[in-house]
Formats: C-alpha cells, structure tokens, sequence
C-alpha cells in the first residue's frame, strides 16, 4: 500500500514545488490506482516523518488515452527551529482567510544553514509588527491575534536576500465582514378554508449564526402600467 498523505496533528501540511531524488513505491487503495507515491531522497531516516511527498495517480480517459495527475506535499512541524526542505525560501500558512478573535499563523523558512527574514505586518497601511527573525534559526513562525479593527484584511510581507538576490513574499490575509452578511427567507401565510383569502408575506432577517438582524427594506410595485 502506499503511504497516506496526511500530518499528524500540529503539522502544517501544504502543497509545494520542488525538483529532486525520488523514491518510488506504488500500491492500490479501495477505488483508486496509485502508480507512485514517493518520499524525497536523503536526508530523515526511515523511522522519522519525511518532509516531502509527492504522489501521482494515473488513469484513463474515455478514448482510452492516459491522464496523469501529480501533487507535490511538505509536511512540517511549526514548532521546529530549522526549516529541513532544501529550498531557498518558503512562505505558507494553514489558511489565508480568518475571523477576529483567531490567531493568524504563518511559517517561513530557508533551507540554507543560516538565514534571517524581515517580517512585516500591516493593516489599512498602520504597522502591526516589524522584526527580524531569530539568527539562530531557519524556519519561523508568524502569529498575530485578530481583532475587530482588522476586519478588511491584512498584508504579510517577508523578505530574505541570499547570495545578491532578494526573496520577497507578499500575502493578503482577509479578514471578512462576516458580521454584515444578512440572510433572508421567506414566509407565508393564507388561509385555505374561504377562496381568494389574502396571503400575507413575511420577511424573515438573520445575521450570522441565524440570530436575528436589524435591517431596512424597500419594496416597489414592478407591475405593468395599465
């Protein structure tokens, strides 16, 4: 069988691009036929969780001609102080996209020996943080707690220069305006004991978590002119 690609738990698990040496191992699952399921080369022993997979699955298309998918997976501890992937800059998160009262988390790494990044955190162009990692370290972990004020979004920019060039990431975190999506359903009523009873329609507003919402209405007559 070959191995299943999820992380423990703590463990960012994230897709990737990398070139390398692969080992190849093959197996069939219930429904699918996996051809490939590799472990990069080097590096962890057998017995400790290797960083990057890559697996591909091959199929058929109904003229008969083969389709081949591949995806390519670190899988990494955040609390780890080196970044262990031998790629020169990586920027991820577990999702771009979090509530006010969230903690947003990020990792950033190098997978040279030695390496700092400047990390910036602004929102609606007013610092948050600004600072550099540790020198001690090549992978780091971003957090920022979000707060009401931060409802908009947010940007993320780090930059790393190695050997004359610069590795700039920068990312929009978005922080939505959950508190004014409004839902509305309709309700209606007419009684079916007397023909040609009026009906009476109700409008019904909820605000998130269907609790119910303050909101203005307008209606207008769209019927023909006689």
């Amino acid at each position: 069988m070959a191995e299943v690609l999820t992380a423990p738990e703590g463990f960012l698990f994230r897709p990737t691009v990398i070139t390398g040496t692969w080992l190849r191992r093959t197996g069939v699952n219930d429904q699918l036929r996996w051809t490939e399921a590799w472990r990069v080369a080097g590096g962890d022993s057998e017995t400790s969780i290797p960083p990057i997979y890559r697996a591909s699955l091959v199929t058929r298309d109904r003229f008969g001609k083969t389709v081949t998918a591949r995806r390519t997976v670190q899988v990494l501890d955040p609390h780890d102080r080196h970044y262990v992937v031998k790629i020169p800059d990586h920027l991820d998160a577990p999702k771009w996209s979090v509530e006010p009262g969230e903690t947003f988390t990020a990792l950033w790494g190098t997978g040279y020996d030695s390496g700092r990044a400047y990390v910036e955190l602004e929102c609606a162009g007013e610092p948050l943080q600004n600072y550099w990692t540790a020198p001690d370290r090549t992978q780091e972990k971003i957090e920022l707690p979000v707060t009401e004020i931060m409802r908009g979004g947010l940007t993320l920019r780090v930059t790393y220069i190695r050997e004359n060039r610069a590795y700039t990431n920068e990312r929009t975190v978005t922080v939505p305006w959950t508190k004014k999506l409004l839902g509305i359903k309709w309700e209606s009523f007419r009684s079916k004991l007397l023909p040609g009873q009026k009906e009476t329609w109700t409008a019904v507003v909820t605000g998130p978590e269907a609790k119910p919402a303050t909101a203005e209405m307008v209606a207008t007559d769209r019927r023909p002119e006689r």
